[in-house]
């Protein structure tokens, strides 16, 4: 796995894209492989689909499911680091639209669901073996929520195909209680909160405030919530909601995000004082043969 320093924050390569002889690019499928299956997130129409399926994608070459050894590395250290059970909160941001943001928000958040699923199922197993009139010992039958943040351009209803209706915006608003809000993944555990329906482009002070109490009740159900962030360029809102997560993930477009604007949004984040775990080099380009092309 290459991983490389990316101002000063440890980085990974993510979703490489495939340019046939100086053509434009075709971006490759994303699939993310774990150990009991495959989650794959292609494009169909413009659209992002998320789904699991058992198809194999082992023999792929080497160098085109690089990504996939990266994606479990990024979800396994997320699961990991957290060595005790607390409540964790990722962000997952980007200096500028566009940089694939939601993309791997979502593909994250699948894996982390599926592996903890995974985890349960054998604590479970256990449990019953040893005793069936043991106690539980406080694991969350659903531990993982993926929340939309991005209120000028949310996206995940649209991926996970959902309405997007009775949201983060009716929440805040206090029209309807996070239980009535959760909205399930298909043949995934992981559990989505989208945007909702809202006029505004962006949250003011209060509603930051009263999000940040909105998190610390759902992270009494939950031992990792992801958020899809706005861009730190676009004004102080992502900065703010930033400070309510444990950790940030920067995810920078390669070929396409200028230095300075990486900068920038390093300053953002060290401003606010976030935690910074680390930056997804993203969508980066491998130039193959014409043969090679052909079987992809």
């Amino acid at each position: 796995m290459q991983h490389e320093k990316a101002n000063g924050f440890p980085a990974m390569t993510l979703e490489p894209e495939i340019k046939k002889n100086g053509e434009e690019a075709r971006p490759v499928p994303v699939r993310l492989a774990t150990k009991r299956e495959d989650a794959l997130l292609s494009r169909e129409g413009g659209k992002l689909i998320a789904h699991i399926t058992r198809e194999d994608f082992h023999d792929w070459p080497a160098e085109l499911a690089q990504w996939r050894n990266d994606l479990q590395c990024l979800a396994h250290n997320l699961l990991f680091a957290k060595k005790d059970k607390t409540p964790c909160v990722i962000g997952f941001a980007s200096a500028q639209p566009g940089e694939g943001t939601s993309t791997l928000a979502v593909a994250t958040a699948l894996l982390v669901a599926h592996n903890l699923s995974a985890a349960g199922e054998i604590f479970a197993h256990k449990h019953a073996q040893t005793s069936t009139n043991a106690k539980h010992d406080g694991r969350r039958e659903t531990q993982a929520l993926l929340i939309d943040t991005q209120l000028q351009h949310p996206s995940l209803h649209r991926l996970f195909g959902v309405d997007r209706a009775s949201g983060v915006s009716e929440l805040l608003r206090e029209e309807l209680v996070w239980l009535e809000a959760l909205k399930d993944v298909p043949r995934s555990s992981l559990k989505l909160l989208t945007v909702g329906h809202t006029h505004a482009k962006s949250l003011h002070y209060y509603e930051i405030a009263r999000f940040g109490e909105l998190l610390r009740e759902l992270k009494t159900q939950f031992e990792f919530i992801f958020l899809d962030l706005p861009p730190l360029l676009r004004g102080i809102e992502a900065a703010e909601l930033s400070k309510l997560c444990d950790g940030v993930i920067l995810i920078v477009q390669a070929h396409k995000t200028k230095r300075e604007a990486v900068l920038a949004a390093q300053r953002v984040l060290e401003k606010a004082e976030v935690d910074v775990l680390g930056c997804v080099l993203n969508q980066r380009r491998f130039f193959v043969p014409d043969w090679l092309y052909q079987r992809l």
